[in-house]
């Protein structure tokens, strides 16, 4: 395992550790610089995973990379695998099967990096869907669209039926 400058740890799905400053917004930085720091270390780590080999005839794997921040401040990354009959998985989820494993469930921060361009690419509905339905904070968490983009989850998400049961969930606790 290497060791960064105070880091947290960084896992991936090959087992490889990194490592990030978890210091960085004690360090002056402002809430701009850091999100434009976290953007840039998410696309990175995304990009750095992504690389599309060949599984057999037809099918792949890494032809698409995501990293995702957890609360804790780790990141965890994944790689996509393109097999027949839809037995394949997108990056994001992954990444989220690695988060899971340490027994994290909030999400703060996801980037998706195409392999052919190296361009971010949003979740598709069904990684929107497990993302929010892992934690009802993921709902929150800042989806990475470029460098000079990122959306809440809730607004590429929106309506999310979790969302009213929670309310009502509330709401009937109330009455009783």
């Amino acid at each position: 395992m290497t060791e960064g400058r105070d880091g947290t740890n960084i896992l991936d799905l090959a087992g490889r550790s990194y490592w990030r400053d978890a210091g960085a917004a004690a360090g002056g930085l402002e809430s701009g610089e850091l999100m434009d720091d976290i953007k840039s270390e998410l696309i990175g780590l995304a990009r750095s995973v992504t690389g599309e080999f060949p599984l057999r005839k037809d099918f792949s794997a890494g032809s698409v990379g995501a990293a995702i921040r957890s609360a804790s401040g780790r990141i965890y990354t994944g790689v996509c695998l393109d097999l027949g009959c839809g037995l394949g998985f997108c990056a994001e989820v992954a990444a989220l099967a690695e988060m899971l494993k340490n027994r994290e469930t909030h999400v703060t921060h996801v980037a998706a990096v195409r392999d052919d361009d190296r361009l971010c690419v949003a979740p598709c509905g069904r990684c929107r869907e497990t993302i929010a339905q892992l934690d009802p904070r993921n709902l929150d968490c800042r989806v990475i669209l470029g460098q000079d983009r990122d959306v809440a989850l809730r607004d590429i998400l929106p309506e999310h039926w979790l969302t009213g049961l929670e309310t009502g969930a509330r709401n009937s606790k109330r009455k009783a």
